[in-house]
């Protein structure tokens, strides 16, 4: 117990502290601290200050550990009156027993992190309170707080229809409620409800999104069909279970390695065209023991989730690594639309994994497009200004809307656009342009105060590469590697630009006289001079973009009708069934201008390419520089909009440059120019930015004085001294998040007996069952995986932990089938190199394992056993940048396979 000092003091100090208190404030404390260990977290309690009758108390939650504590909850029991909180909740489960729980925006302790919360006492202090961290987990639930009815509602001697109703008979919310029944027949189909176990006679249910929590007095009701009659038939054994906070030491089937089930897909969308897809469907768990089942929202039970090596029937291409599979046909015949599969074993439920179907049209969906796109072109034609055209297209919609030939139509705030949706998903943004005699004085034929003959003259600047200035008449550029730019224009002017506008807008010429620069500075250029949606888009991740270190995209860019922004392509002839997939996607969507002048009718077509475009269709793009010459691709000055850039950096980009509101081709060009020129003589994207953004500025004399050059990364612009994710913990789909990954790189729990420190390892192999190797040519590699990243390095050592797993031990030991792993460092000032062969075939150890099986090969697998490795770096690497890269490759041939799962990498001394 605390017990409080006392002092001597004069009458009026006396009265002074008596007047203090009776006016509220408080009088400090020594501070007095107690330190809790409760589900491995660091709880510390704070005695901040106190006063005769009550104190003001901090509560801090630190995490130590490697992974997050989710939606984190406190149990308090103390004696004392708590007044108020802040920073979180406060529910009195009964006397002096208190819940304290997250307010939502502070629900999780990130690894590393702390959470504070306070609070006031009504009471002095008096002794510390016994504190608990709580985790939640399923709980049952008295059976006299609830109860469970079934009922028959109908029944026509081959089947029925039943229904069970649940009732919250408690005076608390039952969250998340899952119950558990005997039933003696097959329930075919279910509503109000998802089934996630079904194992003879027992079902599990639990709740949909909308019925999931129980409110107290209420009942949720679950139909469900059978193909039998009833006769005989009963829900027994029924038992409920809520979601609910649980201490440390009442926690039950804690599967400390998974907080949940982790469920994912080989591919996000299928289209289909005439005949059926296979898609792929993976589970996560490290308990082989356990049964897992993967449902459709809408089928039901799909089937068992296998662990079996068996890919060509269970789609499942390595045993034993805890990465469960089946494998799921789409048929012929499925309609568009969005399948929704999650697995269970009934007592966790994963996430839903959504797969958006997309089918081919059909001729009368097409009919269909083309009546309502002659309809809205005539209905343009008979009008002759913008505002007519306009409200003649508004008029013809509403008509096409009534009579079910459009799925709706959206018009923007000023009255320039109209979006028709067709009822196959198809976007059709048609813009009103007005062209009148005061359009030069939007300035895009008015010179810019820059250097003539900048584009000229370029060739002779280059970064000097110390941070501040540039230098002039260097003859060549030395590259540490090849250098390859891709210069894409996705507006042929002669299609849109001279179409509708005249010459001033012609300037494709000089972005090209660009490439032409960048070519004689030594870099191998390649140009699409009428880029066409087909030259961007990827149906495979073969077709690869990140071949290049420089991409620029000029064209023309803005927001369509519904307020989504988008890059325009107009070099192709346009219809509606080009790009099926891309346009039921919503990715892309297509456009057309129409400007009326004194003699004629002028109509150009385009497609937009919106931020999925670039996210989802273009392949990976890893750890390249891309400059946008496009108005608004950063948004405007009133709304920021980063879609289109971050989807870019999602792709791989490093860095994305472009602009906020409307740009002069010319003024973006020039900019460019400088930008690049400081890339190529050694600058970093940052200083290359600060560079052209100063050289050239940011105001120009285009449509808006106030354009701004801006930059978007993928990371921070300065290089990491430590590995970030070296545990592997953080993971994007069913990969290590941060690092870059060629070929099969995935994160998993375990590989036979070898499991994750913490709750992932990362996995490298040559290329196993459906996942293909990369080009790999190190130490006689021809195919393989990598992953890498890019840090100072400021230590001495390099540590990790392995295991490597193998086809070709014992019989292929001493031939030239040597497959490797190997760790590789960069140096990038100078591109200095450093390899170790870790483990090979011919030179390593090798122990059998039992359970590991890697599709094709034979089916006998080795390992080398779990190590921990130091590897010393060379003094010369140290202090500067280097590229730390880990890889695995076959040699000699490509059938027997060889893996590699690492963990917990590290920087050390």
């Amino acid at each position: 117990m605390y017990k409080r000092k006392t002092f001597k003091v004069s009458s009026l100090l006396l009265v002074v502290c008596m007047l203090v208190q009776l006016i509220g404030v408080q009088v400090s404390a020594a501070t007095q601290e107690k330190v809790y260990d409760s589900l491995d977290m660091k709880i510390t309690f704070k005695l901040v200050s106190s006063w005769e009758g009550g104190y003001n108390a901090e509560i801090s939650i630190n995490n130590p550990t490697d992974a997050s504590y989710e939606d984190w909850a406190l149990e308090m029991v103390t004696g004392d009156k708590i007044a108020s909180i802040w920073n979180a909740g406060l529910t009195e489960k009964e006397a002096g027993k208190y819940q304290v729980t997250n307010l939502g925006y502070n629900q999780d302790v990130k690894a590393g992190k702390t959470v504070t919360f306070g609070y006031t006492a009504a009471s002095s202090f008096t002794e510390y309170p016994e504190i608990k961290a709580l985790k939640k987990q399923y709980v049952k639930v008295d059976a006299s707080k609830y109860s469970v009815d079934y009922k028959v509602n109908s029944d026509w001697g081959s089947g029925a229809n039943a229904e069970i109703a649940i009732s919250n008979k408690s005076d608390e919310k039952i969250s998340e409620w899952k119950l558990t029944f005997d039933f003696g027949a097959e329930i075919a189909n279910i509503w109000g409800a998802k089934v996630i176990s079904h194992e003879g006679t027992q079902y599990i249910i639990t709740g949909e999104d909308y019925n999931q929590n129980l409110e107290v007095g209420a009942t949720v009701k679950v139909g469900f069909s059978i193909a039998t009659g009833s006769d005989g038939l009963s829900v027994e054994n029924a038992s409920l279970e809520k979601f609910d906070y649980v201490a440390d030491d009442e926690i039950i089937d804690d599967h400390e390695t998974l907080e949940e089930l982790y469920a994912f897909c080989d591919t996000e969308e299928v289209y289909i065209d005439g005949k059926s897809e296979t898609i792929y469907i993976y589970a996560i768990c490290e308990d082989e023991t356990r049964t897992i089942n993967l449902f459709e929202k809408t089928i039901g039970l799909i089937g068992e989730m296998k662990d079996d090596g068996n890919f060509a029937v269970s789609g499942d291409d390595m045993s034993g690594d805890g990465i469960l599979s089946i494998k799921y046909t789409i048929p012929a015949t499925a309609s568009r639309g969005q399948l929704s599969f999650y697995a269970s074993d009934g007592k966790s439920i994963s996430d839903s994994v959504l797969i958006d179907v997309y089918v081919a049209f059909t001729a009368e969906e097409i009919e269909e497009m083309d009546y309502v796109e002659d309809m809205v072109n005539s209905a343009a034609d008979s009008a002759s200004t913008s505002v007519d055209k306009f409200n003649a297209v508004k008029d013809i919609c509403e008509v096409l809307l009534a009579e079910n030939k459009i799925r709706s139509f959206v018009q923007s705030d000023d009255n320039t656009q109209i979006l028709v949706i067709h009822k196959t998903g198809v976007k059709w943004n048609i813009c009103f342009v007005p062209l009148s005699e005061s359009y030069s004085a939007y300035g895009y034929d008015i010179g810019l105060p820059v250097k003539t003959n900048q584009l000229e003259d370029y060739k002779d600047y280059a970064y000097n590469g110390d941070g501040s200035t540039m230098i002039a008449q260097v003859d060549e550029v030395e590259f540490t590697e090849p250098v390859k730019a891709l210069f894409i224009n996705t507006c042929e002017a002669s299609t849109v630009v001279n179409g509708l506008y005249g010459e001033p807008f012609d300037n494709d010429s000089k972005f090209f006289e660009l490439a032409a620069a960048m070519s004689e500075k030594g870099a191998a250029v390649s140009k699409y001079e009428n880029c066409i949606v087909g030259n961007l888009y990827s149906e495979s991740s073969d077709y690869i973009l990140g071949e290049y270190n420089i991409i620029c995209i000029l064209g023309h860019g803005g927001y369509d009708a519904d307020g989504k922004l988008g890059v325009i392509c107009s070099n192709e002839p346009i219809n509606s069934y080009t790009y099926p997939k891309l346009l039921q996607s919503g990715a892309m969507g297509r456009l057309s201008f129409r400007v009326p002048d004194a003699t004629d009718n002028k109509e150009a077509y385009g497609y937009i390419m919106y931020a999925d475009f670039f996210r989802k269709y273009i392949g990976s793009i890893d750890g390249s520089f891309v400059s946008l010459l496009i108005c608004d691709s950063f948004g405007t000055d009133s709304v920021e909009d980063t879609g289109i850039v971050s989807a870019l950096c999602d792709s791989g980009a490093y860095s994305v440059t472009g602009y906020k509101n409307s740009v002069n081709t010319r003024h973006a060009i020039d900019q460019t120019g400088y930008y690049l020129a400081a890339l190529l003589a050694g600058g970093t994207s940052k200083e290359a930015y600060d560079y052209a953004r100063d050289t050239v500025g940011y105001a120009h004399q285009g449509i808006n004085e106030t354009s701004y050059y801006e930059i978007y990364t993928r990371s921070v612009q300065t290089v990491p001294d430590s590995i970030q994710n070296g545990k592997f913990e953080i993971r994007k789909d069913d990969a290590p998040a941060i690092w870059k990954k060629t070929g099969d790189v995935r994160s998993m729990v375990k590989l036979g007996s070898t499991r994750a420190n913490g709750k992932f390892m990362a996995f490298i192999s040559t290329g196993i069952g459906s996942s293909n190797g990369s080009a790999i040519h190190v130490n006689g590699g021809q195919q393989g995986s990598s992953m890498s990243q890019i840090v100072i390095c400021n230590n001495s050592a390099l540590q990790f932990c392995y295991d490597v797993f193998s086809e070709e031990p014992m019989e292929y030991v001493g031939s030239s089938y040597d497959d490797k792993f190997i760790v590789q460092l960069r140096e990038l000032t100078e591109n200095s190199t450093y390899v170790v062969a870790i483990e090979s075939v011919n030179n390593s150890e090798w122990y059998p394992v039992v359970g590991v099986d890697f599709a094709g090969g034979d089916n006998t697998t080795f390992h080398t056993g779990k190590k921990v490795y130091v590897m010393g770096i060379p003094a010369e690497f140290i202090g500067k940048p280097v590229e730390i890269s880990f890889i695995v490759c076959d040699v000699g041939d490509s059938a027997f396979d060889t893996a590699v799962v690492i963990d917990d990498v590290q920087l050390i001394n």
